[in-house]
């Protein structure tokens, strides 16, 4: 049975995202952007994806093309007199935004639930950097699970809503399985018994032909002497012989059975621009999830 999430109340009305104060955002580990005065009725945690960044991901910043209307006709001397110079209906501005969504725009429609994200190393190569982190999909769903469960130590039966892009998804998704299969540590248990809602953005819950690609991209940066992050390319190829994303979906697919939570997938239509070999790697071959069932 899915845990019910209780409607929204009008008692305390929090002040508007403008006014309220930046958050510093952990690169590693958790992060709470917003809690309300009163106990939160739900959690809700965003983890992002792969090459991605607990801000970054979720932030828009740009500039923006604006019409404003012209409120009068000038006037212009000319000899003796003036005369009106007929001036547009509209005038185009730029002005630059910077929008952190899940601390600006979520506690204004929501303002009754906690809104946490969570940070790892999802890079498959830092070339100049540094190391590789060579956690596989296993490993970092084994840390996201036990970093999670320790945030709720106080609140474990509060509803769990996740909003998981790319590789965060199948993050999610392996940090349910261990959630259900634990047997001793009820803070673990927890995590899956109390899950609302996952929704997923982009996330390849079948892996991607593409994902070849990216082990091209690994074999050149190594022969270049970068080191690269092999497990987690693995696990996304079909062909290279894990069978992870099986073992993923048939689990998720038993949960659903059992907990009923709601499950919901959004397709992507663009690639990632960080990585030009990475444009397609797990993104644009996923645009059939939305229709499927998991």
């Amino acid at each position: 049975m899915s845990v019910p999430l209780p409607a929204s109340t009008e008692d305390e009305v929090e002040p508007a995202a403008s006014k309220r104060l930046p958050v510093w955002v952990n690169d590693v580990g958790f992060t709470t952007l917003y809690s309300p005065k009163s106990d939160p009725v739900a959690d809700v945690v965003f983890i992002h994806g792969l090459h991605g960044n607990p801000r970054k991901t979720w932030r828009y910043h740009g500039t923006d093309k604006i019409r404003e209307p012209v409120s009068e006709d000038a006037y212009v001397k000319k000899g003796l007199g003036l005369f009106r110079k007929k001036r547009p209906k509209w005038e185009e501005k730029r002005i630059k935004r910077s929008v952190y969504w899940p601390a600006d725009l979520l506690p204004d429609d929501r303002n009754d639930i906690r809104v946490m994200t969570y940070g790892y190393d999802s890079h498959v190569t830092k070339f100049f950097n540094g190391a590789a982190n060579q956690t596989s999909i296993s490993g970092h769903g084994r840390s996201f699970l036990n970093s999670l469960a320790a945030q709720r130590l106080t609140c474990p039966r509060r509803p769990l809503i996740f909003v998981a892009h790319s590789l965060g998804g199948l993050v999610v998704k392996e940090a349910l399985r261990r959630s259900r299969d634990e047997r001793h540590q009820v803070h673990l248990q927890d995590v899956c018994q109390s899950t609302y809602a996952t929704i997923f953005l982009g996330t390849p819950h079948r892996g991607s032909a593409d994902a070849g690609w990216g082990e091209v991209l690994r074999r050149i940066a190594s022969a270049a002497q970068f080191d690269t992050a092999r497990p987690i390319l693995a696990d996304l190829d079909p062909s290279s012989g894990s069978g992870k994303l099986d073992e993923l979906a048939e689990a998720f697919s038993d949960m659903l059975d059992e907990q009923g939570f709601k499950v919901y997938s959004f397709q992507e239509s663009q690639g990632k621009a960080n990585i030009r070999f990475l444009n397609s790697l797990v993104h644009r071959d996923c645009r059939y999830i939305a229709s499927e069932n998991l």
